[in-house]
């Protein structure tokens, strides 16, 4: 039987709607200095968080954000902040002067917008696979640290430590680890076994798709398409698929950007989707740009024996309560410009 089904219940087609706030890293670079600034997209009201950056020949970080200065000495940066409760842009600027050892100085300028705690974790993940785009670690079985679905188990268990379930504070956030049941009713891989929302999984099933026997391939990637396209930044699509090279296989892949439908273009990130193999050992490379057609990833799905699930992080999220030591740790920078 061939179906998409959303969270909703209902069998049809979506228009992918935007996020409020879209998840991107901040990088700013220079060919002389090769500044690299990091700082997630989206931060909660109040949130403490940190700003990196690093710059050879850099001396000197001058930083202003929302209005505040601070001062940090060295080519590397790592500076705690706290963002506004509030601000009539919906956004704080964040403004960066890096001062190199012969007196010149390279600027970087973003906002960093005010967003709910769901938004904040999500760019915090996207920016942390940005911060390691191309880099590579072994992939030579299912625990191993490059391979699709452990890689971004542990980016999500980094990019969530600040936050918890608001029906469980007390549980850390968890990416489910175990797949479906074999004798489940659907393809083994295509999906994930939920553990309850107060044991700390912060995820649902958004949309389902299953390749139907009884169809035509034109009508299982139509349902393959409507699927993709319903896809939203911070979703993990979970897939067993025939891919461009002849493999059947699952993968695992986290949603950057939302669907283009001008350009009919996925967006995501990943690791071990490609590889290399050094000494007999295969590392999987995370790919933190990846891009693909919807109508190729489609192709992927419409075949025999192949099925993907979208899972997506609830609402119900909340920021962990800030500690004393975090709010010294601000004062302290402000304090010793």
């Amino acid at each position: 039987m061939i179906h998409i089904t959303l969270s909703s219940g209902r069998r049809r087609r979506l228009v992918a709607m935007p996020l409020l706030v879209v998840a991107l890293i901040l990088i700013g670079g220079c060919a002389a200095a090769q500044l690299s600034v990091f700082a997630p997209a989206a931060r909660l009201p109040g949130q403490i968080w940190t700003l990196y950056a690093t710059g050879k020949k850099v001396v000197r970080w001058d930083v202003k954000f929302n209005y505040e200065s601070y001062s940090v000495d060295g080519e590397k940066l790592e500076l705690p902040l706290v963002m506004p409760d509030g601000s009539p842009s919906g956004a704080a600027p964040l403004e960066i002067a890096a001062v190199l050892s012969n007196g010149r100085v390279e600027r970087f300028a973003k906002d960093v917008a005010l967003g709910s705690a769901r938004d904040a974790l999500i760019a915090e993940w996207i920016a942390i696979i940005q911060s390691e785009n191309g880099t590579m670690r072994k992939s030579n079985s299912v625990a191993a640290p490059g391979q699709c679905k452990r890689y971004l188990i542990n980016t999500f268990a980094r990019a969530s430590a600040q936050y918890a379930m608001s029906a469980a504070p007390d549980k850390p956030l968890a990416m489910p680890t175990e797949p479906n049941a074999k004798d489940g009713g659907r393809v083994y891989g295509c999906a994930w076994t939920l553990p309850s929302p107060f044991s700390g999984n912060p995820f649902f099933t958004a949309a389902e798709y299953d390749y139907g026997d009884s169809y035509t391939l034109r009508e299982n990637k139509e349902a393959a398409r409507a699927l993709l396209e319903s896809a939203q930044p911070g979703d993990v699509i979970q897939m067993m698929a025939v891919y461009n090279n002849g493999e059947r296989g699952t993968h695992t892949l986290l949603v950057t950007e939302a669907y283009d439908s001008e350009t009919d273009t996925l967006h995501w990130a990943d690791s071990n989707f490609r590889m290399r193999v050094v000494d007999g050992v295969r590392y999987g490379i995370v790919e933190a740009e990846q891009s693909r057609s919807v109508d190729e990833v489609a192709g992927w799905l419409a075949q025999s024996n192949c099925a993907a699930t979208i899972y997506r992080l609830s609402r119900d999220l909340t920021l962990r309560q800030t500690t004393a030591a975090d709010l010294y740790a601000v004062d302290a920078v402000k304090s010793n410009p």
